[in-house]
This record gives C-alpha cells, sequence and structure tokens, in this order.
C-alpha cells in the first residue's frame, strides 16, 4: 500500500493523458470526412508534418548508424541524406498508393535533406556549445565532482520499512549521495579538472572526424612513451618486469595515467545545476587533484563514512585476506574506532595512495543493516537449508585500512587484531599463478613433450596444467611484498597493479584462498626471474 501511495501523483497524470488522448481520437474520428475512407491519411492537412517528422527522424537515425560503423563524418552525411530521401519516397507511396508520386514533393524533399544534413553537422561540430560549455567562475557558487577513481568502489544503500513491517533495502547510485553532499567552493582545483576534460573530449571528437590525427596509445600511454614501457618476459628476458618504468625519467613524465571518467555538477548563481561528464587521465592534472583530495570538503561529500555519527554503529567489523573479524561489542570501542578511522581517513593523501594498498578494511553497520542482514539471512535459510547466502558487503560498505592510518591500527591491535599480518609469510603453503591463458595467447597451446620439460627446466615452478606454484618459504616472502588482495585493489586504483598481469591465488595454512595482483611498483629483478620462461609480454 506504501508503494501504491507513492505513485498516486503519476497515476493521476497517466489517467488524465489517457482521457485526454482517448476524447482527442473521438472528436478526430466524429470529423474524419467519409470520402476518407480507402485512403492512407484522414486529414490532408498532417500529411506534411507527419512526413516531415518520419523523414527527419529516420535521417538522423540513419547517419548515427552509418557514423557508429566507421565514426567517419562521410558515412555519417551518407546514413543521413540515405535514409532522408529513402523514408520520404516511402511516405509518398503509402500516402498515393502510387510509385509515380516518390518524388511529387520535391521542394520538402530538399528541405527535409537540408535539415537533416544541417542536424547531424550540429551536433558532430558542436554548434550548441554543448561540449564546450564551462560557466565563468563567477556564475559558480559550488560544485561537485565525482571522479570514478574514487567512486568506483562505493556503494549506496538506504532503508525504509515496508507493508509487511520489514526493512526493504533499495540501491541508488553514490553519485546521488556525491551530488547532494559535497560542495566545492576551490574553484581553480575545480576548473582545472574541468578545462582538461574539456579539453580532452574536443580532441576526441575532432579526432573521430579526423579534423585531428589520433595519437596511438599502448595501453592507456602515449606511444612517444613506449620506450618507458617493459613488459613480464619481454625481449630482454623476464628481468625486463615493468623496470623500465623509472620514475623521474623524461618519457615517465610524458605517460597518461589514471584514466578515469568525471562527472562535474556545477551550482550557478541563478539556481540552475549543470552537469558535464567527462573522461581524463588523472596524471594530467595531479597537482589540483592532489588539492582537491586533501579537502574535507571533498572527502566528505564522497565518503559517507566521514558524516556517520557513532550512535549509528551497531557493529564493526575487520576484514582482512577473507578473514572477517568483530572488532567488540563495547559501543565505546566502537565509537573510539569510528572517530579513528575519521581521522586517518581526512588525513589520507593522493601522494600515499600511489605508493600503498590497503592492508584490509572496517565496516561500520548501522542498527537497520544489522537486521536486514539477519532478516535476509533467516528467509535464505528457511528457503535454502541453512545456506547464508546475504553478506556483510551486500547490505553495508567495506572502508579501507591502510598502514598509514596509525591511530586505527593502535585501537585494532588492542582488540588483539595485527592489521596487515593475516598473509604473513610464516601463515602461507604455496602461491599459485595462473598463467595458461599466455600460452593460448602466444603460442595457441600449452607447452608438451620436450617443449614441457624445456620449460620445466628453465622455470620449475611451472606445472602442466598452465600455473606457477610457488612454495619456496623464500619466494613466498619476497612475492607477499609485492601483491595485493583482490578487495585492496578495488579500494585503490592509484596504486598500480601490474596491468594484464597474472592472477594469483595465496594458499594459506588453513587452505583458504586469497585472490591477488602484483603490484607494478614493487616489482624486483628477483620477482620478476620467478617468471623465466612464461610469455607473459602478450606479444607487445
Amino acid at each position: 500500500m506504501n508503494e501504491l501511495v507513492k505513485h498516486v501523483p503519476e497515476l493521476i497524470c497517466t489517467i488524465l493523458a489517457f482521457l485526454a488522448v482517448a476524447t482527442l481520437d473521438l472528436e478526430l474520428y466524429r470529423k474524419r470526412p467519409s470520402e476518407a475512407a480507402g485512403k492512407a491519411m484522414a486529414f490532408k492537412k498532417s500529411m506534411p508534418p507527419v512526413r516531415i517528422l518520419l523523414v527527419l527522424g529516420i535521417g538522423l537515425a540513419g547517419g548515427m548508424f552509418f557514423w557508429s560503423l566507421q565514426s567517419r563524418l562521410r558515412w555519417g552525411l551518407f546514413g543521413t541524406m540515405v535514409s532522408v530521401v529513402l523514408t520520404h519516397c516511402i511516405v509518398e507511396i503509402i500516402y498515393h498508393f502510387d510509385f509515380k508520386k516518390m518524388f511529387c514533393h520535391r521542394l520538402q524533399l530538399g528541405l527535409c535533406l537540408a535539415a537533416g544534413i544541417l542536424a547531424f553537422l550540429s551536433f558532430r561540430y558542436d554548434w550548441y556549445g554543448y561540449d564546450s560549455y564551462i560557466p565563468s567562475k563567477e556564475e559558480i557558487v559550488s560544485a561537485s565532482l565525482d571522479i570514478g577513481v574514487d567512486s568506483s568502489w562505493l556503494s549506496d544503500k538506504t532503508f525504509e520499512t515496508g507493508s509487511d513491517g520489514k526493512l526493504q533495502i533499495r540501491y541508488a547510485d553514490p553519485y546521488e549521495y556525491i551530488e547532494e553532499n559535497m560542495v566545492l567552493t576551490d574553484k581553480e582545483a575545480v576548473m582545472s579538472m574541468v578545462e582538461e576534460g574539456r579539453k580532452r573530449a574536443l580532441e576526441g571528437r575532432d579526432e573521430r572526424l579526423g579534423i585531428r590525427k589520433a595519437v596511438a596509445r599502448i595501453d592507456g600511454y602515449h606511444s612517444n612513451a613506449a620506450s618507458s614501457i617493459g613488459y613480464i618476459g619481454g625481449a630482454d628476458g623476464p628481468t625486463s618486469i615493468f623496470l623500465a618504468m623509472k620514475t623521474g625519467s623524461k618519457a615517465d613524465s610524458e605517460q597518461e595515467k589514471f584514466e578515469t571518467n568525471m562527472t562535474v555538477c556545477y551550482r550557478l548563481a541563478n539556481g540552475r545545476e549543470v552537469r558535464r561528464s567527462y573522461s581524463l587521465p588523472l596524471s594530467a592534472v595531479m597537482d589540483s587533484y592532489e588539492a582537491l583530495y586533501r579537502q574535507d570538503a571533498y572527502k566528505e561529500g564522497m565518503y559517507r563514512i566521514l558524516s556517520q555519527e557513532p550512535g549509528q554503529v551497531k557493529q564493526v567489523l575487520y576484514r582482512e585476506a577473507d578473514q572477517v573479524m568483530d572488532v567488540s561489542q563495547d559501543s565505546r570501542v566502537q565509537e573510539a574506532v569510528l572517530k579513528a578511522y575519521q581521522q586517518d581517513m581526512r588525513e589520507l593523501t593522493v601522494e600515499e595512495r600511489l605508493v600503498e594498498m590497503p592492508v584490509g578494511s572496517l565496516v561500520f553497520m548501522t542498527d537497520q543493516e544489522n537486521t536486514y542482514l539477519q532478516q535476509k539471512r533467516q528467509t535464505t535459510r528457511s528457503a535454502f537449508g541453512g545456506m547464508e547466502r546475504y553478506q556483510v558487503e551486500d547490505v553495508s560498505q567495506y572502508w579501507p585500512v591502510y598502514l598509514s592510518f596509525e591511530r586505527t591500527i593502535e585501537l585494532l591491535k588492542e582488540q588483539g587484531m595485527e592489521p596487515g599480518t593475516c598473509l604473513a609469510p610464516e601463515k602461507v603453503e604455496r602461491i599459485t599463478f595462473d598463467v595458461q591463458n599466455y600460452f593460448y595467447e602466444q603460442q595457441g597451446a600449452l607447452p608438451e613433450g620436450e617443449a614441457l620439460a624445456e620449460l620445466q627446466k628453465t622455470n620449475p615452478n611451472y606445472r602442466e596444467g598452465g600455473s606457477l606454484v610457488i612454495e619456496e618459504p623464500a619466494a613466498i616472502r619476497l612475492l607477499l611484498g609485492a601483491i595485493a588482495e583482490d578487495d585492496s585493489c578495488r579500494m585503490n586504483y592509484l596504486c598500480e597493479t601490474v596491468e594484464g598481469g597474472p592472477y594469483c591465488t595465496i594458499r594459506t595454512e588453513n587452505e583458504a584462498g586469497v585472490g591477488g595482483m602484483l603490484i607494478k611498483n614493487r616489482i624486483t629483478p628477483e620477482i620478476a626471474e620467478l617468471f623465466a620462461g612464461i610469455p607473459l609480454n602478450n606479444g607487445k
């Protein structure tokens, strides 16, 4: 019933619209001349407007279709013209039931053709200024920025009581929270990022139109920086595993990294809100991004946890290496951990994120989240014979814990936890890398016979099924310093993992399997040597 009440206005509007259309149809039917029977159109005056609307609509759709095939202006114009002419001729034949009448309105055909071409060109060349529009600083009161590298791992959920008295969950896009709560007044930093996004959008449009020569890229980097990139198992052997990516080199400074989507919402002095979306590499505006990330206004608008009140916390859980631990049932401890985490998160910098991966994560569950989780688990236990298919992450948000979060980690240690030690070398039995895809991509099949024997002679850690199994304690210790858990990787895209690199499974002493990826800036020649003989360069 509550759901029905919410939609009463829409139902009333729908009913009124239906009655209005029905009344109009009845009136037109009453006025319809009897001699119109057998004709395509009952009213002669309606023929030109209907034809023109059909011709222009289908003409632009045809132009868009041909544009999507080649992204070339000439193909778009060709599709528009052909669609306009064909649609006009077909409609005329339908109107008159006569093929000879295809071109009986040449003037209207010519006008439709011109209008279709102009409409297509207006969008391609942005005659309306939509792509290039940026309000002046004087017009802007404040703004919000939804930057993908910061928001893509977030989830937004709210709860409400349904008609059956049970809680219901509503999933929303994090952008809604960001736009509502982020109030940025640092116009210099915002405009710097927006101008870079606009420049990229205009350059991309010119490249698609052939006005500007496209810049070749290799895995997100400019081709002129390609010499600074090495790949696992490259021409120089396994020790070339990204070792060429030295900081401070000229080529490195030209690399475009951290490609991300960004949506800006301007709040203007006249009360309007204007939104634009762009794609850009953060490396091109890193100074402005770092300045924004240091601001409380940005983080409070991005991370809901910073506005959470201690009284809302029902349970605090810590997760690391797929192990979930209850921090404490004491509300005072929960409050202290929340406040410490909020302070640590506010002080987190981009510089730290570039070199550091989270070691674990915390969730601060509210009473509603806890109640809903238990409610759903009870339902699934009844339906699936004891299987608890709902997990904490289904109803709440985990937040990253970095080693630099000293206040938070100190409180966790007081509760008997040791963040960053769940995957200590002495607790890991083996690390398995799945490398079979690289053999299929490079050679079409896994090595067999003599080739397999030769490979295993070069790399004794290789197994016949296409995996690399590391069991030596020294090698495990070495690798653990360069591996980040899956969950950690998703929470920080600034600390780069090896793109397209081998996925690994860490098998602990209790037989738990934890997925992970290699961190690019922690690869050493000793680690690279463990991949000897594996064609991980993807042919590049």
